[in-house]
């Protein structure tokens, strides 16, 4: 028909306007994944262990869900990506453990399987931050809702309930009394007999916000502080002893630690490069220009590596090996690893090594690099669209300056694909678009870039080389053109016709009439434009803040959300605003889509809202949908919602 599927907010934009981005919310389930994905024809990375076999379920009738939205939310299924790896540890030489952003993964190589730990599991948070390995094989996880431990059967948490001076906790090890000691924003933690023991400043240690936790083989406990340097703790003499400048250490920053075979302590201070303890002072290991440094390990033959991690204004540069006495090796994505960005770096007794990035869980085997992952490449999902197979597509673009943003995933129901540049993708993995254009071709909106995919072919339409900025939105028109807004432009695309307006853009939607509408930021006084056969016609009314939001229905009415006047709607003679006194839950729509029946759906503050007939029906998710944040809609043909969220991608099926 033409016209617009669904709208909302750029990223960029809605971070200008300070409107949507809510809390995330932690819930969850297991999953077990086996067998061989066929290679893909289209440019994509298959799935490496491969993708789940979906599991029926009287409840849901569909695949198994990662995880419920809500424990009463019925209908809600939330699918969360484990693929942003934060710590990983070696069990065994098959058994990998791995703290992800989306709970707690046990690998096994043996099978190339895995399995999900979350909240509703006994996991403290699905945010986990490091993990490690007690000798009696109990799994400890820090979390940034407390410290979790896992038997093999059952989990155990612990909160500042039991003792811990925070659930803020970032780092955690065992040492080699079988304590473990946990790192909070308010000091470090050491649990033994069953109890928790905290120690601060005022016992020795030089910053309670600690980074790190190192063990060392005699039995000496090392923490990297914020801002206190490196504090040592020797239990058989209940000593702390600080390290700072006067001891070699360009200042007292200390973020990442380790400790070598032979005990000698080595640590990253933040912008000024690695330095190793030579008995009585540090030096200069490595001088990392440019590039974080957030973990390291040491094979057995004592060879340390460095995985290096994005930091302001600076990406990863992949994992460094020692070659030789002085040179080092870099490991990068040339040679197999999904990202550059590594946050964690172990190494099996074998001599396998598991490389933590942010898009997957790197593991070299007799001289190869693969890839294991699962679900979004991402748990912030900014943009989603379905193309006419049935497949799910949602992109990851999130414009941050130092860390790739995840590309593209593709799930059909059974199978996970990822476009990356690490795997060829054309184009920036900041993809902030994803439309469907009326013959099923997928338009992408990926930086400056604007690229169209047949299922085949990439074919990129606009590059960075234009001084168009950022792809803000897409919208096709009845004649088969293609309406694109920019941050700078608004441009229509016919065959090889350009035709560019300079108009500033916020929004975009096209009317089954063929006018164009266009919403404008406050910075170019606001309002909302409409171009028609007799040129532009601009509507002030009271829309001088921006216009967040539009979207064109099949009876030819445009909805738009105005900041400071809510939800409103054109008929082609006057506006009509909607509040909760017309059934319009919370007065606002940050996201609107127009469904394939026509009906509109919006994302409000208080969950999701359904336009039918003259009526609202409001969809509230037991209260929790709203703190997860939509960042965008897709509506299937058979009326299944999927939403892309601060927390993962969401499906939602109303009940008839």
């Amino acid at each position: 028909m033409g016209i617009r599927r669904h709208r909302h907010l750029s990223p960029l934009v809605a971070a200008f306007l300070v409107t949507l981005l809510l809390a995330n919310c932690s819930l969850g389930v297991r999953t077990v994944l086996p067998t061989p994905a066929p290679l893909p024809t289209d440019g994509s990375q298959p799935t490496s262990p491969p993708p789940p076999k979906p599991t029926v379920t009287p409840q849901t009738g569909g695949v198994t869900p990662i995880a419920d939205i809500l424990p009463a939310g019925e209908g809600w299924t939330t699918y969360l990506g484990v693929n942003e790896v934060r710590g990983v540890a070696f069990a065994s030489d098959s058994i990998i453990w791995a703290a992800t952003t989306g709970g707690a993964v046990r690998w096994d190589l043996t099978n190339d399987s895995h399995t999900v730990f979350i909240k509703t599991d006994g996991l403290a948070s699905n945010l986990t931050h490091d993990v490690a390995v007690a000798p009696d094989g109990t799994v400890w996880f820090a979390t940034s809702g407390g410290v979790s431990s896992y038997n093999g059967s059952d989990w155990k948490t612990y909160t500042m309930a039991d003792r811990l001076p925070s659930n803020a906790v970032y780092a955690l090890d065992v040492a080699t009394d079988g304590a473990v000691w946990a790192g909070t924003d308010k000091g470090v933690s050491r649990f033994a007999r069953g109890r928790w023991t905290t120690y601060t400043t005022a016992d020795g240690l030089a910053d309670n916000l600690v980074w790190d936790i190192v063990a060392g083989p005699d039995g000496d406990v090392w923490y990297a502080t914020a801002s206190g340097g490196v504090s040592r703790y020797t239990p058989t003499r209940n000593r702390w002893t600080t390290y700072t400048a006067k001891d070699g250490l360009p200042n007292n920053g200390a973020r990442s630690l380790a400790v070598g075979p032979q005990g000698d302590a080595w640590v990253y201070i933040a912008y000024q490069g690695v330095y190793r303890f030579a008995g009585s002072r540090w030096q200069m290991a490595y001088e990392s220009p440019g590039q974080w440094v957030c973990d390291f390990a040491f094979a057995k033959d004592g060879t340390p590596w460095i995985a290096t991690c994005g930091g302001w204004h600076a990406r990863g540069g992949g994992l460094l090996k020692r070659d030789g006495s002085q040179g080092w090796a870099t490991i990068n994505t040339q040679q197999g690893l999904a990202s550059n960005d590594v946050n964690a770096v172990a190494i099996a007794r074998n001599g396998d090594v598991a490389a933590a990035t942010t898009a997957g869980l790197g593991v070299l085997q007799g001289g190869k690099w693969r890839t294991l992952r699962w679900g979004p490449a991402r748990n912030k999902v900014t943009t989603v669209a379905i193309t006419p197979d049935g497949a799910v597509w949602s992109g990851f673009g999130d414009y941050q300056v130092v860390q790739d943003a995840g590309g593209l995933s593709r799930f059909d129901g059974q199978t996970w694909r990822y476009f990356t540049s690490v795997g060829g993708f054309p184009i920036s993995d900041h993809v902030q678009m994803v439309e469907v254009g009326p013959d099923g071709a997928l338009w992408l909106g990926a930086g400056c870039n604007l690229v169209r995919f047949d299922g085949q072919t990439w074919q990129t339409l606009l590059n960075c080389e234009g001084d168009f900025g950022n792809i803000q939105d897409i919208a096709f028109a009845p004649d088969g053109a293609v309406w694109v807004a920019t941050f700078f432009r608004v441009i229509r695309l016919q065959g090889s016709d350009r035709t560019v307006h300079d108009v500033v853009p916020s929004s975009l939607a096209v009317a089954t009439d063929g006018s164009v509408w266009v919403g404008h930021l406050p910075i170019v006084g606001g309002g909302v434009s409409r171009l028609d056969s007799t040129g532009w016609i601009t509507y002030t009314e009271d829309f001088t803040q921006g216009v967040l939001a539009l979207a064109a229905t099949p009876d030819g009415s445009v909805w738009l959300e105005a900041v400071g006047r809510g939800l409103l709607r054109f008929d082609g003679q006057a506006w009509r605003s909607y509040t909760d006194a017309d059934g319009l839950p919370g007065s606002h729509a940050f996201v609107l889509t127009v469904a394939p029946d026509g009906t509109l759906w919006a994302s409000t503050g208080s969950g999701l809202a359904h336009f039918v007939g003259d009526t609202w029906q409001h969809y509230p998710a037991s209260g929790g949908l709203a703190q997860v944040g939509i960042h965008d809609i897709a509506v299937a043909p058979d009326g299944t919602l999927w939403l892309a969220t601060g927390n993962g991608l969401v499906r939602f099926r109303p009940k008839d």
